[in-house]
Protein backbone atom coordinates (compact mmCIF):
# COMPACT_ATOMS: atom_id res chain seq x y z
CA UNK A 1 0.00 0.00 0.00
CA UNK A 2 0.89 3.44 -0.61
CA UNK A 3 3.48 5.29 2.07
CA UNK A 4 3.08 8.97 3.37
CA UNK A 5 6.50 8.80 5.12
CA UNK A 6 5.58 12.50 6.00
CA UNK A 7 3.00 11.64 7.73
CA UNK A 8 4.97 8.72 9.89
CA UNK A 9 7.14 11.57 10.78
CA UNK A 10 3.97 14.00 11.75
CA UNK A 11 3.51 10.74 14.57
CA UNK A 12 7.15 10.57 15.42
CA UNK A 13 7.35 14.09 16.33
CA UNK A 14 3.57 13.91 18.42
CA UNK A 15 4.81 11.00 20.47
CA UNK A 16 8.19 12.95 21.39
CA UNK A 17 5.94 15.77 22.63
CA UNK A 18 4.01 12.96 24.01
CA UNK A 19 7.25 12.05 26.20
CA UNK A 20 8.23 15.88 27.03
CA UNK A 21 4.61 16.13 28.29
CA UNK A 22 5.49 13.41 30.70
CA UNK A 23 8.23 14.89 31.58
CA UNK A 24 6.89 18.03 32.19
CA UNK A 25 4.39 16.55 34.92
CA UNK A 26 6.57 15.18 36.88
CA UNK A 27 6.71 18.52 38.41
CA UNK A 28 4.84 19.85 41.27
CA UNK A 29 5.05 23.30 39.27
CA UNK A 30 3.67 22.13 35.84
CA UNK A 31 -0.24 21.89 37.59
CA UNK A 32 -0.52 23.68 40.88
CA UNK A 33 -2.87 26.40 40.34
CA UNK A 34 -1.38 30.33 40.04
CA UNK A 35 -2.37 33.70 40.55
CA UNK A 36 -1.67 34.96 36.87
CA UNK A 37 -2.07 38.54 37.68
CA UNK A 38 1.11 38.33 39.46
CA UNK A 39 4.24 39.81 37.56
CA UNK A 40 6.63 37.66 39.61
CA UNK A 41 4.47 34.52 38.05
CA UNK A 42 5.75 35.66 34.48
CA UNK A 43 9.50 35.80 35.46
CA UNK A 44 8.65 32.15 35.33
CA UNK A 45 9.42 30.36 32.15
CA UNK A 46 7.26 27.25 33.45
CA UNK A 47 4.36 30.16 33.54
CA UNK A 48 4.99 30.03 29.63
CA UNK A 49 5.10 26.38 28.85
CA UNK A 50 1.46 26.35 30.86
CA UNK A 51 -0.19 29.48 29.59
CA UNK A 52 1.45 30.27 25.59
CA UNK A 53 1.32 29.09 22.54
CA UNK A 54 4.77 26.96 23.52
CA UNK A 55 1.95 24.73 25.60
CA UNK A 56 2.47 22.72 22.25
CA UNK A 57 5.39 21.23 23.39
CA UNK A 58 4.70 19.93 26.28
CA UNK A 59 1.03 19.38 25.51
CA UNK A 60 0.08 15.47 25.42
CA UNK A 61 -3.85 15.37 24.65
CA UNK A 62 -3.17 17.49 21.60
CA UNK A 63 -0.71 14.89 20.54
CA UNK A 64 -2.67 12.15 20.97
CA UNK A 65 -5.87 13.77 18.91
CA UNK A 66 -3.29 14.10 16.27
CA UNK A 67 -2.44 10.43 16.37
CA UNK A 68 -5.95 9.06 16.11
CA UNK A 69 -6.44 11.70 12.72
CA UNK A 70 -3.37 9.92 11.28
CA UNK A 71 -4.88 6.64 12.43
CA UNK A 72 -8.30 6.96 10.50
CA UNK A 73 -6.32 8.59 7.15
CA UNK A 74 -3.99 5.30 7.40
CA UNK A 75 -6.61 3.35 8.14
CA UNK A 76 -8.90 4.69 5.29
CA UNK A 77 -6.24 4.13 2.36
CA UNK A 78 -7.30 1.27 1.39
CA UNK A 79 -10.90 2.13 1.38
CA UNK A 80 -10.07 5.28 -0.57
CA UNK A 81 -8.29 3.31 -3.29
CA UNK A 82 -10.60 0.45 -3.82
CA UNK A 83 -8.30 -2.30 -1.99
CA UNK A 84 -9.94 -2.96 1.53
CA UNK A 85 -8.73 -6.38 2.93
CA UNK A 86 -11.21 -8.36 3.99
CA UNK A 87 -12.52 -8.39 7.66
CA UNK A 88 -10.48 -11.21 9.42
CA UNK A 89 -7.46 -10.58 7.84
CA UNK A 90 -7.57 -6.64 8.49
CA UNK A 91 -8.28 -6.99 11.86
CA UNK A 92 -5.53 -9.94 12.77
CA UNK A 93 -3.21 -7.70 11.55
CA UNK A 94 -4.66 -4.71 13.61
CA UNK A 95 -4.20 -6.86 16.25
CA UNK A 96 -0.92 -7.52 15.97
CA UNK A 97 -0.08 -4.20 15.10
CA UNK A 98 -1.37 -2.39 18.43
CA UNK A 99 -2.07 -5.51 21.19
CA UNK A 100 1.46 -7.38 20.95
CA UNK A 101 3.49 -4.38 21.26
CA UNK A 102 0.96 -2.99 23.86
CA UNK A 103 1.25 -6.02 25.55
CA UNK A 104 5.06 -6.42 25.80
CA UNK A 105 4.91 -2.58 27.18
CA UNK A 106 2.91 -3.62 30.05
CA UNK A 107 5.38 -6.62 31.16
CA UNK A 108 8.51 -4.03 30.72
CA UNK A 109 6.33 -1.41 33.26
CA UNK A 110 5.38 -4.70 35.69
CA UNK A 111 8.99 -5.68 35.85
CA UNK A 112 10.09 -1.90 36.26
CA UNK A 113 7.76 -1.28 38.88
CA UNK A 114 8.32 -4.61 40.63
CA UNK A 115 12.11 -3.15 41.09
CA UNK A 116 11.18 0.69 42.37
CA UNK A 117 10.61 1.84 45.31
CA UNK A 118 6.64 1.66 46.55
CA UNK A 119 5.05 4.65 47.70
CA UNK A 120 4.62 8.40 47.09
CA UNK A 121 7.95 10.42 45.79
CA UNK A 122 7.78 13.95 48.06
CA UNK A 123 8.59 16.66 45.97
CA UNK A 124 7.17 15.32 42.79
CA UNK A 125 3.56 16.08 41.28
CA UNK A 126 0.24 14.31 42.43
CA UNK A 127 -0.20 13.43 38.52
CA UNK A 128 3.79 11.60 38.86
CA UNK A 129 2.15 10.25 42.81
CA UNK A 130 -1.12 9.47 41.84
CA UNK A 131 -1.39 8.17 38.46
CA UNK A 132 0.95 5.15 38.29
CA UNK A 133 2.41 2.61 40.45
CA UNK A 134 0.44 3.21 43.12
CA UNK A 135 -1.08 -0.44 43.19
CA UNK A 136 1.65 -3.71 44.40
CA UNK A 137 2.22 -5.70 41.08
CA UNK A 138 0.34 -8.87 40.69
CA UNK A 139 -0.80 -11.18 37.95
CA UNK A 140 -4.61 -9.69 38.48
CA UNK A 141 -3.32 -6.62 38.21
CA UNK A 142 -1.39 -7.28 35.38
CA UNK A 143 -4.40 -9.62 33.69
CA UNK A 144 -6.44 -6.18 34.29
CA UNK A 145 -4.27 -4.21 32.31
CA UNK A 146 -4.17 -6.97 29.41
CA UNK A 147 -8.26 -7.05 29.01
CA UNK A 148 -7.93 -3.21 28.07
CA UNK A 149 -10.78 -2.31 29.94
CA UNK A 150 -10.21 1.68 29.77
CA UNK A 151 -10.86 1.82 33.82
CA UNK A 152 -7.86 4.10 35.52
CA UNK A 153 -7.27 1.02 37.61
CA UNK A 154 -6.16 -0.77 34.86
CA UNK A 155 -4.57 1.66 33.66
CA UNK A 156 -1.68 2.26 36.65
CA UNK A 157 0.96 0.36 35.03
CA UNK A 158 1.44 2.11 31.84
CA UNK A 159 -1.13 5.10 31.66
CA UNK A 160 -0.57 5.54 28.01
CA UNK A 161 -2.50 2.57 27.34
CA UNK A 162 -5.39 5.18 27.70
CA UNK A 163 -5.58 5.72 24.10
CA UNK A 164 -4.40 2.31 23.08
CA UNK A 165 -7.54 0.63 24.41
CA UNK A 166 -9.56 3.26 22.40
CA UNK A 167 -7.41 2.52 19.05
CA UNK A 168 -8.17 -1.26 19.30
CA UNK A 169 -11.89 -0.31 20.10
CA UNK A 170 -12.74 1.83 17.34
CA UNK A 171 -10.37 -0.33 15.02
CA UNK A 172 -12.56 -3.36 15.54
CA UNK A 173 -15.57 -1.20 13.75
CA UNK A 174 -13.48 1.05 11.55
CA UNK A 175 -14.25 -0.38 8.12
CA UNK A 176 -17.84 0.73 8.89
CA UNK A 177 -16.41 3.74 9.37
CA UNK A 178 -14.64 4.32 6.24
CA UNK A 179 -17.59 2.70 4.19
CA UNK A 180 -19.89 5.23 5.81
CA UNK A 181 -17.86 8.03 5.15
CA UNK A 182 -17.23 7.04 1.39
CA UNK A 183 -21.07 6.23 0.75
CA UNK A 184 -22.86 9.03 3.02
CA UNK A 185 -20.60 11.46 2.27
CA UNK A 186 -22.60 14.59 2.94
CA UNK A 187 -23.86 13.09 6.22
CA UNK A 188 -21.15 11.03 7.86
CA UNK A 189 -19.15 13.75 9.17
CA UNK A 190 -22.34 15.65 10.94
CA UNK A 191 -23.28 11.93 12.05
CA UNK A 192 -19.84 11.47 13.95
CA UNK A 193 -20.12 15.32 15.15
CA UNK A 194 -23.31 14.47 16.86
CA UNK A 195 -22.09 11.44 18.19
CA UNK A 196 -19.30 13.03 20.01
CA UNK A 197 -21.76 15.76 20.86
CA UNK A 198 -24.05 13.10 23.00
CA UNK A 199 -21.19 11.28 23.85
CA UNK A 200 -19.88 14.46 25.63
CA UNK A 201 -23.01 15.66 27.13
CA UNK A 202 -23.62 12.01 28.71
CA UNK A 203 -20.01 12.32 30.39
CA UNK A 204 -20.64 16.00 31.43
CA UNK A 205 -23.99 15.61 32.84
CA UNK A 206 -24.43 12.00 34.70
CA UNK A 207 -20.89 11.56 36.00
CA UNK A 208 -21.02 7.76 34.46
CA UNK A 209 -19.55 5.14 36.02
CA UNK A 210 -15.45 4.40 34.73
CA UNK A 211 -16.12 1.51 32.52
CA UNK A 212 -18.91 3.22 31.12
CA UNK A 213 -16.99 6.83 31.03
CA UNK A 214 -14.39 5.03 29.08
CA UNK A 215 -16.89 3.45 26.48
CA UNK A 216 -18.36 6.83 25.79
CA UNK A 217 -15.15 8.55 25.40
CA UNK A 218 -14.46 5.82 22.48
CA UNK A 219 -17.41 7.20 20.85
CA UNK A 220 -16.42 10.92 21.08
CA UNK A 221 -12.66 9.77 19.65
CA UNK A 222 -14.24 7.94 16.63
CA UNK A 223 -15.14 11.54 15.34
CA UNK A 224 -10.83 12.16 14.92
CA UNK A 225 -11.01 8.48 13.50
CA UNK A 226 -13.41 10.11 10.76
CA UNK A 227 -11.98 13.49 10.68
CA UNK A 228 -8.94 11.60 9.43
CA UNK A 229 -10.45 8.89 7.45
CA UNK A 230 -12.04 12.03 5.46
CA UNK A 231 -8.42 13.18 5.06
CA UNK A 232 -7.67 10.10 2.80
CA UNK A 233 -10.48 10.02 0.93
CA UNK A 234 -10.20 13.25 -0.23
CA UNK A 235 -6.39 13.72 0.08
CA UNK A 236 -6.13 14.76 -3.58
CA UNK A 237 -7.87 17.27 -3.74
CA UNK A 238 -6.68 18.78 -0.42
CA UNK A 239 -3.08 18.52 -1.96
CA UNK A 240 -4.33 20.42 -5.00
CA UNK A 241 -5.41 23.63 -2.74
CA UNK A 242 -2.54 23.44 -0.18
CA UNK A 243 -0.31 23.57 -3.10
CA UNK A 244 -2.02 26.40 -4.42
CA UNK A 245 -1.28 28.60 -0.91
CA UNK A 246 1.57 31.29 -0.80
CA UNK A 247 4.26 30.26 1.71
CA UNK A 248 3.23 33.33 4.23
CA UNK A 249 -0.46 31.55 3.70
CA UNK A 250 0.73 28.35 4.65
CA UNK A 251 3.32 29.51 7.75
CA UNK A 252 0.41 31.52 9.09
CA UNK A 253 -1.74 28.03 9.04
CA UNK A 254 0.64 26.15 10.66
CA UNK A 255 1.36 29.03 13.32
CA UNK A 256 -2.61 28.56 14.14
CA UNK A 257 -2.39 25.44 14.39
CA UNK A 258 0.45 25.55 16.85
CA UNK A 259 -1.91 27.72 18.74
CA UNK A 260 -4.89 25.47 18.62
CA UNK A 261 -2.73 22.93 20.23
CA UNK A 262 -1.40 24.89 23.14
CA UNK A 263 -5.13 25.57 24.09
CA UNK A 264 -5.87 24.01 27.73
CA UNK A 265 -7.22 20.53 27.75
CA UNK A 266 -9.85 21.47 30.15
CA UNK A 267 -11.74 24.29 28.49
CA UNK A 268 -14.75 23.19 27.14
CA UNK A 269 -14.57 22.52 22.88
CA UNK A 270 -10.55 21.98 23.26
CA UNK A 271 -10.40 19.02 21.53
CA UNK A 272 -12.33 19.82 18.64
CA UNK A 273 -9.87 22.57 18.71
CA UNK A 274 -6.99 20.26 18.66
CA UNK A 275 -8.85 18.28 15.66
CA UNK A 276 -9.09 21.51 13.49
CA UNK A 277 -4.95 21.57 14.21
CA UNK A 278 -4.68 18.24 13.10
CA UNK A 279 -6.66 18.68 10.03
CA UNK A 280 -4.34 21.23 9.02
CA UNK A 281 -1.01 19.73 10.42
CA UNK A 282 -1.82 17.14 8.10
CA UNK A 283 -2.99 18.97 4.96
CA UNK A 284 0.20 21.00 5.02
CA UNK A 285 2.17 17.78 5.18
CA UNK A 286 -0.01 16.27 2.29
CA UNK A 287 0.66 19.61 -0.19
CA UNK A 288 2.88 21.35 0.56
CA UNK A 289 6.47 20.86 -0.89
CA UNK A 290 8.66 21.84 1.35
CA UNK A 291 7.02 21.43 4.31
CA UNK A 292 6.74 17.66 3.29
CA UNK A 293 10.29 17.65 2.31
CA UNK A 294 11.24 18.65 5.66
CA UNK A 295 9.22 16.02 7.62
CA UNK A 296 11.23 13.15 5.11
CA UNK A 297 14.35 14.06 6.61
CA UNK A 298 16.17 10.85 7.63
CA UNK A 299 16.20 11.65 11.29
CA UNK A 300 12.20 12.43 11.26
CA UNK A 301 11.51 9.16 9.18
CA UNK A 302 13.40 7.21 11.69
CA UNK A 303 10.98 8.89 14.76
CA UNK A 304 8.48 8.15 12.97
CA UNK A 305 9.39 4.53 12.63
CA UNK A 306 9.81 4.08 16.48
CA UNK A 307 7.25 6.15 17.34
CA UNK A 308 4.61 3.67 18.88
CA UNK A 309 7.46 1.95 21.02
CA UNK A 310 8.35 5.97 22.19
CA UNK A 311 4.80 6.12 23.58
CA UNK A 312 4.66 2.54 24.56
CA UNK A 313 8.08 2.93 26.63
CA UNK A 314 9.05 5.81 27.60
CA UNK A 315 6.91 5.83 30.71
CA UNK A 316 7.98 3.17 32.71
CA UNK A 317 11.51 4.43 31.57
CA UNK A 318 11.04 7.25 33.23
CA UNK A 319 8.89 6.44 36.31
CA UNK A 320 11.42 4.04 37.19
CA UNK A 321 14.26 6.63 36.83
CA UNK A 322 12.66 9.17 39.13
CA UNK A 323 11.58 6.71 41.71
CA UNK A 324 14.91 5.83 42.44
CA UNK A 325 16.96 8.94 42.25
CA UNK A 326 14.55 11.87 42.75
CA UNK A 327 16.39 13.76 45.77
CA UNK A 328 20.06 12.32 45.34
CA UNK A 329 20.84 13.71 41.98
CA UNK A 330 19.69 16.58 40.26
CA UNK A 331 16.29 16.85 38.19
CA UNK A 332 17.82 17.34 35.33
CA UNK A 333 20.89 14.69 35.21
CA UNK A 334 17.33 12.34 35.94
CA UNK A 335 15.88 14.25 32.71
CA UNK A 336 19.13 13.81 30.21
CA UNK A 337 19.25 10.20 31.64
CA UNK A 338 15.64 9.43 30.61
CA UNK A 339 15.70 10.78 27.27
CA UNK A 340 19.07 8.67 26.75
CA UNK A 341 17.74 6.25 28.01
CA UNK A 342 14.29 6.03 26.12
CA UNK A 343 15.22 6.62 22.98
CA UNK A 344 17.35 3.24 22.69
CA UNK A 345 14.98 1.53 24.42
CA UNK A 346 11.96 2.51 21.69
CA UNK A 347 14.20 1.76 18.92
CA UNK A 348 14.74 -2.29 20.54
CA UNK A 349 11.50 -2.16 21.47
CA UNK A 350 10.53 -1.59 17.45
CA UNK A 351 13.55 -3.95 15.78
CA UNK A 352 12.64 -7.26 18.69
CA UNK A 353 8.36 -6.53 19.22
CA UNK A 354 7.15 -4.39 16.95
CA UNK A 355 8.72 -5.60 13.55
CA UNK A 356 8.24 -9.32 13.91
CA UNK A 357 4.26 -8.59 15.35
CA UNK A 358 3.58 -6.41 12.26
CA UNK A 359 5.67 -9.88 10.19
CA UNK A 360 3.04 -12.08 11.93
CA UNK A 361 0.25 -10.11 10.94
CA UNK A 362 0.96 -10.13 7.59
CA UNK A 363 1.71 -13.78 7.32
CA UNK A 364 -1.00 -14.39 9.43
CA UNK A 365 -3.46 -11.93 7.30
CA UNK A 366 -2.18 -13.48 4.23
CA UNK A 367 -2.91 -17.09 5.58
CA UNK A 368 -6.95 -15.86 6.06
CA UNK A 369 -7.17 -14.20 2.42
CA UNK A 370 -4.43 -16.09 0.61
CA UNK A 371 -6.18 -14.34 -3.09
CA UNK A 372 -5.87 -11.06 -1.52
CA UNK A 373 -2.40 -11.03 -0.58
CA UNK A 374 -1.60 -12.67 -4.46
CA UNK A 375 -2.99 -9.82 -5.53
CA UNK A 376 -1.62 -7.32 -3.91
CA UNK A 377 1.76 -8.74 -4.24
CA UNK A 378 1.68 -8.18 -8.46
CA UNK A 379 0.23 -4.55 -8.38
CA UNK A 380 3.20 -3.11 -7.34
CA UNK A 381 1.45 -0.87 -4.71
CA UNK A 382 3.84 -0.64 -2.07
Amino acid sequence: MMRFTSLDSLRGIAALTVVLHHIFLTFPQAIVPVDLSSLSVWLDPVTYLRYSPLRTIVGGRPAVILFFALSGFVLALPFAVGRSTPYPSYLVKRFCRIYIPFAASIAFAAMLASLSPAGPIQGLSDWFNMKSWTEPVSIKLILSHLLMLGTPSSMDLNNVMWSLVHEMRISLFFPLIALFLLRARRIALPVFFMIWLLASAIVMLFRPDPLTRSLLDTAIYTLFFALGAQMAIDRTRITDIVSTLSRPALWSGLALAFTLFAVPPGLPGAELLYGLASIMVIAAALGNNGFRTALEHDRCQWLGRISYSLYLFHLPVLLFLFRWFYGEIHPALIIAASLAIIVPVAALAYKSVEVPSMALGRRLGAALAPETGKVRQSSGVS
